[in-house]
């Protein structure tokens, strides 16, 4: 017979891990300090009877659910095809000890028409005085069999689950009497799932200390790993790049999203998928950047997003970076997600968000989150996410809350959950390039031939602004419309009389402070161009809020030869097999000039934008560049692109492998 310490050493629920104060000082509510929380429920052990044997007389299933992320036992959660898939099954066991250590198979009948029989993820513990208490062990991780599914047969149709077999692992694996196993069976209809398009844009800044700040590898990591993991889609269609930022520090979020959105508008105009979302990433080393972002009304992924990143845990995430649930927030508002809850903070809050307090569930929706976890990492472990109080005493649980609120411990409720996954199958059904205008909602249309692609800055109340960039560009998302009382884009010939106006649409900027139909906002949208055009004015109520007018000039643009990095580690990237791009420019008018520059590694099929805004004629690219852009058969082609503000002027270029 097993002493009883040896045979409370199986029992995986036992211990507690405390909460530190979240870090203060940053300016959000999302920072609020947090409870003392167990780490597992807990156990009466007046109850176990140590003169016997933990073995498992007989058990019973109770429920059975398939998550993939968020669920109640009513599955009201649809299911999607190739998404990763956990299946928990919940016992109620007699045990004469009170306690006992259980394994078991699962036969799953997938929509592909295969049967399999599946392992758990490892065996559970289980209890006598968890009997009858469905949402308790609901709450835990580690208190169901739970088992993953592989991914390759999940594909749209019936399926179907049950536990076959049950053991008992106190007792040499002996099948245990289990009277309604083969008659419980979870059946769920798996629907199409679509893929999400998310470039992360890393804002390299130096700090006021001669400090150059950079996202760091693990921020762009979690990024990905938390959105495969939390967002409602098959996978994530991931890239990342560092780029320079265009403003001296300290910037703010809207400054920084009017430099992705350059940075995309010139990507989508060389052949990058124009459903792919940009987010700008900043790392909080040099201070801390509050994000925000625009909520579109409808389907538009040129609405652009930014947000802060580092190693803060903020009371309650220890994966080694907060930019993945940060920036889960702010693509949210870009997928058209308004903020809920308003207890933690929030403004402009959503009014038809279904649980109190920006909660994930409540007394009468008991829904659970459920995170996977990524098994080569211990920071990400399998994790269940209550929404609500346990109504059990003695049973603490950490309550999890809507990633669009301010509170701490985020995740999608099935609210958001389900309209995201709304949104993001719409997008995916947009073209990836031209259309024409009819087949999209107004304004929406990816048009081509001549354009300026506008990108400004409106302030609160619109009374000021600035322009922060007119590419010429033949692709480009339009992101027109009239809006009541909205802004216009004006163009002007060389004398500055009027050639056309267009209505335009304003990315409002969630988080970024201010209120009502005028808080800040962005611009981004395209115009007619002709070479008749040679100004552009923004109006708002006939009032000029910003104008440039063309040089009668352009810019002279010369490339010169690159050259290789040396071998000491310095700024920019500036190491071993690291390149140095340089060129010379003019203008025959004394104009400044500022410069983007571009990559391809596909024989200038589509290109990346590397940098925009640059004032010196040089930038440093990182040895891994090659490898980055995926080519390793034929040379890496560089565009560089002069511009006085209106005018511009463009030369390519070849890296030698």
């Amino acid at each position: 017979m097993h002493s009883i310490s040896v045979k409370l050493a199986a029992l995986a629920v036992l211990g507690c891990i405390a909460c530190s104060p979240a870090d203060a000082g940053m300016p959000d509510q999302r920072n609020a300090v947090l409870p003392p929380a167990a780490a597992g429920p807990v156990i009466d052990t007046s109850q176990f009877n140590a003169g016997v044997d933990p073995v498992v007389s007989s058990a019973t299933v109770t429920q059975i659910e398939v998550t993939q992320g968020i669920q109640d036992i009513d599955h009201s959660v649809g299911i999607i095809s190739s998404r990763r898939t956990l299946v928990r099954v919940f016992l109620d066991v007699n045990t004469p000890a009170g306690y006992g250590l259980v394994s078991g198979k699962l036969q799953v009948n997938a929509p592909n028409g295969q049967v399999l029989t599946l392992d758990p993820i490892s065996s559970v513990s289980v209890l006598s005085q968890w009997n009858g208490k469905l949402e308790l062990q609901r709450s835990w991780a580690d208190l169901a069999l739970t088992f993953d599914v592989p991914i390759a047969n999940m594909v749209p149709g019936a399926f179907s689950a049950k536990l076959v077999s049950l053991r008992d692992m106190f007792n040499q694996g002996r099948d245990i009497p289990c009277a309604n196993c083969a008659a419980t069976t979870r059946a769920v209809n798996v629907v199409a799932g679509v893929p999400f398009r998310l470039t992360v844009i890393g804002l390299q800044y130096v700090d006021g200390n001669g400090v150059q700040r950079n996202p760091k590898q693990v921020d762009y990591d979690r990024i990905n790993s938390w959105f495969q993991r939390g967002y409602p889609i098959t996978n994530l269609v991931y890239n990342t790049r560092s780029v320079a930022a265009t403003n001296p520090w300290p910037f703010d979020c809207g400054q920084a999203n009017a430099q992705v959105a350059q940075i995309r508008a010139l990507d989508v105009n060389n052949g990058t998928d124009r459903r792919t979302h940009y987010f700008g990433l900043v790392d909080d080393g040099g201070g801390f950047m509050r994000g925000c972002a625009a909520v579109p009304g409808v389907p538009t992924p040129s609405a652009i997003g930014s947000g802060p990143t580092g190693a803060s845990n903020w009371g309650w995430d220890f994966d080694g970076s907060y930019g993945d649930w940060y920036t889960g927030h702010e693509v949210g508002h870009t997928l058209g997600r308004s903020h809920v809850g308003g207890f933690c903070g929030e403004s402009g809050t959503d009014p038809n968000y279904p649980f109190a307090n920006g909660q994930i569930a409540d007394a009468t929706h008991p829904f659970v989150g459920y995170d996977g976890g990524q098994a080569d990492l211990a920071v990400l472990p399998r994790r269940a996410q209550p929404g609500r109080v346990s109504p059990y005493a003695a049973t603490p649980v950490s309550i999890w809350n809507d990633v669009m609120s301010y509170c701490p411990r985020q995740w999608l409720s099935s609210y958001t959950y389900e309209a995201i996954r709304t949104r993001i199958t719409a997008e995916n059904a947009l073209p990836a390039g031209p259309a024409p205008a009819a087949a999209l909602e107004s304004g929406l249309a990816l048009t081509s031939g001549k354009q300026l692609f506008i990108v400004a800055r409106l302030d609160d109340g619109w009374s000021s602004g600035a322009i922060a960039s007119i590419s010429p560009v033949t692709l480009a998302e339009a992101n027109v419309g009239a809006v009541a009382g909205g802004p216009e884009v004006v163009t002007l010939d060389a004398k500055g009389t009027v050639i056309g106006r267009t209505p335009v649409q304003v990315f409002y900027l969630e988080d970024g402070g201010g209120a009502g139909p005028r808080r800040p906002g962005l611009i981004s949208a395209a115009v007619p161009a002709s070479p008749a055009v040679k100004g552009v004015r923004i109006e708002v109520d006939g009032k000029a809020i910003a104008t440039i007018q063309a040089r009668q000039q352009g810019p002279q643009l010369k490339l010169a030869a690159p050259s290789l990095g040396p071998a000491a580690a310095a700024l920019n990237n500036n190491v071993p097999g690291s390149v140095l791009l340089r060129w010379s420019g003019a203008h025959p008018q004394g104009q400044a000039l500022s410069y983007s520059v571009l990559l391809s590694g596909d024989n200038g099929r589509t290109w990346r934008t590397y940098a925009v805004g640059l004032t010196k004629p040089e930038l440093r690219l990182p040895a891994n560049v090659a490898a980055d852009l995926g080519s390793k058969a034929q040379p890496v082609r560089y565009r560089v692109i002069a511009s006085d503000g209106f005018n511009t002027a463009q030369v390519d270029g070849t890296l030698k492998n």
